[in-house]
Protein backbone atom coordinates (compact mmCIF):
# COMPACT_ATOMS: atom_id res chain seq x y z
CA UNK A 1 0.00 0.00 0.00
CA UNK A 2 3.08 2.23 0.24
CA UNK A 3 3.62 2.04 -3.38
CA UNK A 4 2.63 4.57 -6.09
CA UNK A 5 1.20 1.73 -8.15
CA UNK A 6 -1.43 1.52 -5.39
CA UNK A 7 -2.45 5.40 -4.99
CA UNK A 8 -2.71 5.12 -9.47
CA UNK A 9 -5.77 2.75 -8.75
CA UNK A 10 -7.77 5.38 -6.45
CA UNK A 11 -7.04 8.00 -9.81
CA UNK A 12 -10.18 8.51 -11.89
CA UNK A 13 -13.40 7.10 -11.43
CA UNK A 14 -13.83 3.33 -9.73
CA UNK A 15 -16.58 1.65 -9.53
CA UNK A 16 -15.81 -0.89 -7.18
CA UNK A 17 -13.09 -1.35 -4.86
CA UNK A 18 -12.46 -4.73 -3.27
CA UNK A 19 -9.71 -5.41 -1.09
CA UNK A 20 -8.42 -9.59 0.13
CA UNK A 21 -6.31 -9.93 3.48
CA UNK A 22 -5.54 -13.50 3.06
CA UNK A 23 -4.83 -16.50 5.28
CA UNK A 24 -3.56 -18.74 3.39
CA UNK A 25 -5.28 -22.33 3.79
CA UNK A 26 -4.65 -23.85 0.41
CA UNK A 27 -2.26 -23.01 -2.26
CA UNK A 28 0.68 -21.72 -0.49
CA UNK A 29 1.82 -18.11 -0.08
CA UNK A 30 2.69 -16.62 -3.27
CA UNK A 31 1.64 -13.69 -5.51
CA UNK A 32 -0.23 -16.63 -7.57
CA UNK A 33 -2.20 -17.78 -5.33
CA UNK A 34 -3.07 -14.12 -3.54
CA UNK A 35 -6.58 -13.00 -4.48
CA UNK A 36 -8.46 -11.30 -6.86
CA UNK A 37 -8.53 -14.38 -9.64
CA UNK A 38 -9.47 -12.47 -12.79
CA UNK A 39 -11.32 -14.54 -15.68
CA UNK A 40 -12.50 -13.32 -18.84
CA UNK A 41 -15.78 -12.87 -17.37
CA UNK A 42 -15.09 -11.41 -13.75
CA UNK A 43 -12.95 -11.17 -10.79
CA UNK A 44 -13.47 -12.71 -7.53
CA UNK A 45 -12.19 -12.68 -3.93
CA UNK A 46 -13.28 -15.41 -1.33
CA UNK A 47 -13.53 -16.07 2.63
CA UNK A 48 -13.36 -19.16 3.63
CA UNK A 49 -12.17 -22.53 2.93
CA UNK A 50 -13.56 -25.20 0.80
CA UNK A 51 -14.11 -28.96 0.58
CA UNK A 52 -15.37 -28.90 -3.45
CA UNK A 53 -12.44 -28.59 -5.18
CA UNK A 54 -12.53 -31.85 -6.82
CA UNK A 55 -16.07 -31.59 -8.07
CA UNK A 56 -15.01 -28.45 -10.49
CA UNK A 57 -13.95 -28.66 -14.35
CA UNK A 58 -9.93 -28.15 -14.75
CA UNK A 59 -9.47 -28.37 -11.01
CA UNK A 60 -6.29 -29.81 -11.59
CA UNK A 61 -4.89 -26.77 -13.35
CA UNK A 62 -5.74 -24.50 -9.64
CA UNK A 63 -3.67 -25.11 -6.52
CA UNK A 64 -6.05 -22.84 -4.97
CA UNK A 65 -9.70 -23.83 -4.21
CA UNK A 66 -10.77 -19.84 -4.54
CA UNK A 67 -9.63 -19.99 -8.32
CA UNK A 68 -10.90 -23.25 -9.02
CA UNK A 69 -14.17 -22.28 -8.33
CA UNK A 70 -13.98 -19.03 -9.94
CA UNK A 71 -12.88 -20.44 -12.54
CA UNK A 72 -16.16 -22.43 -13.10
CA UNK A 73 -18.39 -19.76 -12.46
CA UNK A 74 -16.06 -18.23 -15.76
CA UNK A 75 -17.15 -21.15 -17.65
CA UNK A 76 -20.66 -22.46 -16.57
CA UNK A 77 -22.08 -19.71 -14.18
CA UNK A 78 -23.24 -18.48 -10.77
CA UNK A 79 -25.62 -21.02 -10.27
CA UNK A 80 -23.66 -24.27 -11.41
CA UNK A 81 -20.86 -23.14 -9.74
CA UNK A 82 -21.88 -22.60 -6.34
CA UNK A 83 -24.44 -26.04 -6.74
CA UNK A 84 -20.78 -27.87 -6.54
CA UNK A 85 -20.11 -26.05 -3.54
CA UNK A 86 -19.67 -27.23 -0.13
CA UNK A 87 -17.41 -25.84 2.86
CA UNK A 88 -17.09 -21.77 4.23
CA UNK A 89 -17.45 -19.16 1.77
CA UNK A 90 -18.79 -15.71 1.26
CA UNK A 91 -17.71 -14.97 -2.59
CA UNK A 92 -17.55 -11.36 -3.68
CA UNK A 93 -16.85 -10.64 -7.55
CA UNK A 94 -17.33 -8.09 -10.13
CA UNK A 95 -19.30 -9.66 -13.22
CA UNK A 96 -17.44 -7.98 -15.95
CA UNK A 97 -20.12 -8.53 -18.48
CA UNK A 98 -23.53 -7.45 -16.60
CA UNK A 99 -21.35 -4.87 -14.33
CA UNK A 100 -22.02 -5.27 -11.30
CA UNK A 101 -20.96 -5.99 -7.93
CA UNK A 102 -21.84 -9.57 -5.94
CA UNK A 103 -22.12 -11.05 -3.08
CA UNK A 104 -22.81 -14.49 -1.33
CA UNK A 105 -22.11 -16.17 1.32
CA UNK A 106 -23.56 -18.84 3.73
CA UNK A 107 -23.53 -19.69 7.20
CA UNK A 108 -20.01 -20.72 8.19
CA UNK A 109 -18.75 -17.16 7.17
CA UNK A 110 -20.00 -13.34 7.85
CA UNK A 111 -20.88 -10.45 5.45
CA UNK A 112 -21.51 -6.91 7.00
CA UNK A 113 -22.67 -3.91 4.47
CA UNK A 114 -23.82 -0.43 5.11
CA UNK A 115 -24.89 2.65 2.89
CA UNK A 116 -23.91 6.12 3.28
CA UNK A 117 -26.20 8.82 4.49
CA UNK A 118 -26.52 9.79 0.86
CA UNK A 119 -26.83 6.34 -0.96
CA UNK A 120 -24.18 6.83 -3.11
CA UNK A 121 -21.11 4.55 -1.69
CA UNK A 122 -21.87 1.00 -0.23
CA UNK A 123 -19.26 -0.23 2.73
CA UNK A 124 -18.63 -3.99 3.17
CA UNK A 125 -16.62 -5.85 5.25
CA UNK A 126 -16.63 -9.30 7.32
CA UNK A 127 -16.82 -8.11 10.69
CA UNK A 128 -18.92 -5.16 12.06
CA UNK A 129 -15.73 -3.14 14.08
CA UNK A 130 -13.90 -2.75 10.81
CA UNK A 131 -16.59 -0.91 9.32
CA UNK A 132 -17.08 1.19 12.72
CA UNK A 133 -12.95 1.26 13.02
CA UNK A 134 -12.55 3.06 9.53
CA UNK A 135 -15.59 4.85 8.73
CA UNK A 136 -15.65 6.21 12.37
CA UNK A 137 -11.86 7.28 11.86
CA UNK A 138 -12.19 8.98 8.87
CA UNK A 139 -15.34 10.86 9.20
CA UNK A 140 -17.91 8.85 6.91
CA UNK A 141 -21.44 9.47 7.94
CA UNK A 142 -23.68 6.12 7.64
CA UNK A 143 -26.80 4.86 7.54
CA UNK A 144 -27.39 1.39 10.07
CA UNK A 145 -25.13 -1.63 8.86
CA UNK A 146 -26.93 -4.54 7.97
CA UNK A 147 -25.68 -8.45 8.01
CA UNK A 148 -25.87 -10.52 5.03
CA UNK A 149 -28.61 -13.27 5.03
CA UNK A 150 -27.18 -16.50 4.27
CA UNK A 151 -27.72 -18.49 0.91
CA UNK A 152 -28.98 -15.09 -0.90
CA UNK A 153 -27.19 -13.79 -3.52
CA UNK A 154 -27.05 -9.68 -3.84
CA UNK A 155 -26.15 -7.80 -7.30
CA UNK A 156 -26.05 -4.17 -7.77
CA UNK A 157 -25.49 -2.70 -10.73
CA UNK A 158 -22.96 0.25 -10.75
CA UNK A 159 -22.61 2.18 -14.14
CA UNK A 160 -19.67 4.40 -15.71
CA UNK A 161 -19.94 6.88 -13.25
CA UNK A 162 -19.84 5.05 -10.48
CA UNK A 163 -23.72 5.36 -9.21
CA UNK A 164 -25.56 2.32 -7.53
CA UNK A 165 -28.39 0.40 -9.13
CA UNK A 166 -31.03 -1.15 -7.14
CA UNK A 167 -29.78 -4.84 -5.06
CA UNK A 168 -31.10 -7.71 -6.74
CA UNK A 169 -31.66 -10.49 -4.26
CA UNK A 170 -31.91 -14.19 -5.31
CA UNK A 171 -31.64 -17.60 -3.41
CA UNK A 172 -28.63 -19.56 -4.34
CA UNK A 173 -27.96 -22.18 -1.78
CA UNK A 174 -24.32 -24.47 -1.63
CA UNK A 175 -24.67 -28.10 -1.82
CA UNK A 176 -23.99 -28.59 1.27
CA UNK A 177 -26.43 -27.47 3.24
CA UNK A 178 -25.95 -29.19 6.72
CA UNK A 179 -22.87 -27.83 7.96
CA UNK A 180 -23.34 -26.77 11.77
CA UNK A 181 -22.19 -23.25 11.43
CA UNK A 182 -19.12 -22.19 13.39
CA UNK A 183 -19.22 -18.52 13.04
CA UNK A 184 -22.02 -16.73 14.80
CA UNK A 185 -22.82 -13.15 14.73
CA UNK A 186 -25.89 -11.16 16.36
CA UNK A 187 -27.54 -9.43 13.23
CA UNK A 188 -29.42 -6.29 12.85
CA UNK A 189 -32.37 -6.18 11.55
CA UNK A 190 -32.59 -2.12 10.32
CA UNK A 191 -33.36 -2.54 6.54
CA UNK A 192 -31.50 -0.18 4.36
CA UNK A 193 -32.35 2.02 1.56
CA UNK A 194 -33.85 -0.17 -1.42
CA UNK A 195 -32.83 -3.48 0.21
CA UNK A 196 -35.63 -6.09 0.32
CA UNK A 197 -36.35 -7.18 3.86
CA UNK A 198 -36.08 -10.84 3.25
CA UNK A 199 -32.12 -10.04 2.38
CA UNK A 200 -31.38 -8.88 6.03
CA UNK A 201 -31.54 -11.48 8.43
CA UNK A 202 -33.26 -11.40 11.33
CA UNK A 203 -31.57 -13.36 14.88
CA UNK A 204 -32.46 -12.96 18.63
CA UNK A 205 -31.03 -10.52 20.78
CA UNK A 206 -30.93 -12.38 23.46
CA UNK A 207 -27.24 -13.11 24.87
CA UNK A 208 -25.76 -15.04 27.32
CA UNK A 209 -26.04 -14.02 31.15
CA UNK A 210 -22.82 -12.53 31.97
CA UNK A 211 -21.27 -12.68 35.81
CA UNK A 212 -20.39 -8.85 36.10
CA UNK A 213 -17.35 -7.27 36.82
CA UNK A 214 -17.21 -4.93 39.35
CA UNK A 215 -14.05 -4.02 40.27
CA UNK A 216 -13.38 -2.24 43.98
CA UNK A 217 -10.53 -0.24 45.10
CA UNK A 218 -6.93 -1.46 43.99
CA UNK A 219 -6.88 -4.29 41.57
CA UNK A 220 -3.32 -6.10 40.17
CA UNK A 221 -3.46 -5.49 36.44
CA UNK A 222 -0.73 -7.10 33.45
CA UNK A 223 -0.23 -4.05 30.52
CA UNK A 224 -0.25 -6.47 27.32
CA UNK A 225 0.03 -4.56 24.38
CA UNK A 226 -0.32 -0.62 23.07
CA UNK A 227 -2.33 1.41 20.94
CA UNK A 228 -4.69 3.69 19.92
CA UNK A 229 -8.38 3.94 20.06
CA UNK A 230 -10.91 5.60 17.24
CA UNK A 231 -9.74 9.13 18.18
CA UNK A 232 -6.66 8.38 18.11
CA UNK A 233 -5.79 8.85 21.53
CA UNK A 234 -2.93 6.37 22.94
CA UNK A 235 -3.85 3.79 25.51
CA UNK A 236 -2.55 0.32 27.16
CA UNK A 237 -4.52 -2.67 26.96
CA UNK A 238 -4.82 -4.14 30.10
CA UNK A 239 -5.99 -7.47 31.84
CA UNK A 240 -7.00 -7.96 35.61
CA UNK A 241 -5.41 -10.68 36.60
CA UNK A 242 -8.57 -12.39 38.45
CA UNK A 243 -10.74 -11.12 35.86
CA UNK A 244 -9.32 -12.03 32.43
CA UNK A 245 -12.20 -11.41 30.05
CA UNK A 246 -12.60 -7.73 30.42
CA UNK A 247 -11.49 -5.13 28.24
CA UNK A 248 -9.41 -2.57 29.89
CA UNK A 249 -7.31 1.00 28.94
CA UNK A 250 -4.99 2.81 30.85
CA UNK A 251 -4.93 6.04 28.51
CA UNK A 252 -1.84 8.05 28.78
CA UNK A 253 0.17 11.34 27.31
CA UNK A 254 3.34 11.16 28.79
CA UNK A 255 5.23 8.01 29.93
CA UNK A 256 8.92 7.95 32.45
CA UNK A 257 9.77 5.34 29.63
CA UNK A 258 9.20 4.26 26.13
CA UNK A 259 6.05 2.32 25.33
CA UNK A 260 7.29 -1.26 24.81
CA UNK A 261 9.01 -1.14 28.12
CA UNK A 262 5.93 -1.12 29.70
CA UNK A 263 4.18 -3.78 28.28
CA UNK A 264 4.40 -7.49 29.67
CA UNK A 265 4.63 -5.39 33.39
CA UNK A 266 2.26 -5.70 36.17
CA UNK A 267 0.90 -2.82 38.26
CA UNK A 268 -1.68 -1.57 41.34
CA UNK A 269 -4.14 0.48 40.52
CA UNK A 270 -7.65 1.67 40.57
CA UNK A 271 -10.94 0.67 37.96
CA UNK A 272 -13.28 2.47 37.04
CA UNK A 273 -17.00 1.73 36.73
CA UNK A 274 -17.76 0.84 32.75
CA UNK A 275 -19.98 3.56 31.97
CA UNK A 276 -23.67 2.55 30.28
CA UNK A 277 -22.54 3.72 26.61
CA UNK A 278 -18.92 2.41 26.66
CA UNK A 279 -17.47 -0.98 25.28
CA UNK A 280 -14.69 -1.02 27.93
CA UNK A 281 -13.51 0.07 31.60
CA UNK A 282 -11.07 2.64 32.15
CA UNK A 283 -8.37 2.91 34.68
CA UNK A 284 -8.18 5.90 36.64
CA UNK A 285 -5.11 7.65 35.89
CA UNK A 286 -3.73 9.20 39.18
CA UNK A 287 -3.92 5.97 40.77
CA UNK A 288 -1.24 4.92 38.57
CA UNK A 289 2.39 5.20 39.79
CA UNK A 290 4.67 4.15 37.31
CA UNK A 291 7.57 3.39 39.89
CA UNK A 292 5.64 1.01 40.74
CA UNK A 293 5.53 -1.52 37.62
CA UNK A 294 7.03 -4.66 38.13
CA UNK A 295 8.02 -7.86 35.71
CA UNK A 296 8.90 -11.01 38.06
CA UNK A 297 12.15 -12.88 37.59
CA UNK A 298 11.60 -15.45 35.16
CA UNK A 299 12.08 -18.75 36.77
CA UNK A 300 13.75 -22.13 35.36
CA UNK A 301 10.36 -23.11 34.71
CA UNK A 302 8.74 -20.03 34.03
CA UNK A 303 10.32 -19.63 30.31
CA UNK A 304 8.78 -18.07 27.51
CA UNK A 305 8.51 -19.77 24.15
CA UNK A 306 7.93 -17.90 20.70
CA UNK A 307 6.67 -19.91 17.58
CA UNK A 308 10.13 -20.93 16.27
CA UNK A 309 10.48 -22.26 19.48
CA UNK A 310 13.60 -19.71 20.69
CA UNK A 311 13.49 -19.22 24.46
CA UNK A 312 12.33 -15.22 24.93
CA UNK A 313 11.55 -12.93 28.09
CA UNK A 314 8.05 -12.49 28.71
CA UNK A 315 8.07 -8.99 28.05
CA UNK A 316 9.06 -10.11 24.55
CA UNK A 317 6.31 -12.90 24.71
CA UNK A 318 3.51 -10.15 25.54
CA UNK A 319 5.26 -8.29 22.68
CA UNK A 320 4.81 -10.51 20.11
CA UNK A 321 1.49 -12.95 20.90
CA UNK A 322 -0.36 -9.43 22.52
CA UNK A 323 -4.11 -11.57 22.23
CA UNK A 324 -5.63 -14.78 20.54
CA UNK A 325 -5.68 -14.63 16.90
CA UNK A 326 -9.05 -16.49 17.53
CA UNK A 327 -11.02 -14.51 19.55
CA UNK A 328 -8.95 -11.50 20.63
CA UNK A 329 -8.74 -12.47 24.42
CA UNK A 330 -5.59 -12.10 26.29
CA UNK A 331 -2.56 -14.79 26.29
CA UNK A 332 -0.74 -15.57 28.82
CA UNK A 333 2.73 -17.61 28.74
CA UNK A 334 2.77 -19.38 31.89
CA UNK A 335 -1.00 -20.53 30.99
CA UNK A 336 -2.64 -22.71 28.32
CA UNK A 337 -2.25 -21.50 25.16
CA UNK A 338 -0.52 -22.69 21.89
CA UNK A 339 1.44 -21.15 19.20
CA UNK A 340 1.07 -20.99 15.24
CA UNK A 341 3.13 -21.85 12.22
CA UNK A 342 2.40 -18.50 11.21
CA UNK A 343 3.25 -16.84 14.07
CA UNK A 344 -0.02 -16.43 15.67
CA UNK A 345 -1.39 -17.27 19.68
CA UNK A 346 -4.28 -18.70 20.11
CA UNK A 347 -5.43 -18.74 24.04
CA UNK A 348 -6.89 -20.93 26.95
CA UNK A 349 -10.14 -21.56 25.90
CA UNK A 350 -9.69 -21.77 22.08
CA UNK A 351 -7.21 -24.44 22.91
CA UNK A 352 -10.31 -26.50 24.43
CA UNK A 353 -12.56 -25.82 21.42
CA UNK A 354 -12.15 -28.47 18.80
CA UNK A 355 -13.89 -26.67 16.16
CA UNK A 356 -11.44 -23.78 16.64
CA UNK A 357 -8.20 -26.10 16.25
CA UNK A 358 -9.06 -27.29 13.10
CA UNK A 359 -8.67 -24.02 11.72
CA UNK A 360 -5.36 -23.33 12.98
CA UNK A 361 -2.13 -24.97 12.38
CA UNK A 362 -0.04 -25.48 15.44
CA UNK A 363 3.76 -25.31 15.57
CA UNK A 364 4.36 -29.25 16.48
CA UNK A 365 8.12 -28.05 17.68
CA UNK A 366 6.81 -25.51 19.83
CA UNK A 367 6.99 -26.01 23.67
CA UNK A 368 3.41 -24.95 23.71
CA UNK A 369 1.23 -25.32 27.24
CA UNK A 370 -1.50 -27.65 26.03
CA UNK A 371 -1.53 -29.03 29.21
Amino acid sequence: MDKKSFDKCFIGANRAIIGHNRYATTGGVSKASAHPFEFPTLVGVHNGTLNSKYKYDDTNLYTVDSQAFYHQVDKTGIRDAVGKTTGAYCFIWWDKEEETINFLRNKERPLWMVYTVDGKTLFWASELWMLEGILGRNGIACEEAYFLAEDTHISIAVDCKGELGKPRASNLKGADASTAPYYQQKALTVVPKDVPKKVVEKKKEESPPQIPYEPSGHVSLMITSHTRDEQGSKYFKCVDLLSSTQDIRLYYTRLPMAEDDVVGGTLVAVVGNKKPTSRYYKVIHNSVNWDDLSFPAVEEEDKAYDHINNEISKEDFYKKYTECCWCSNPVFHNRKHALTTQGQAVCEDCCEDKEVMQYVKIAGSVRNKTH
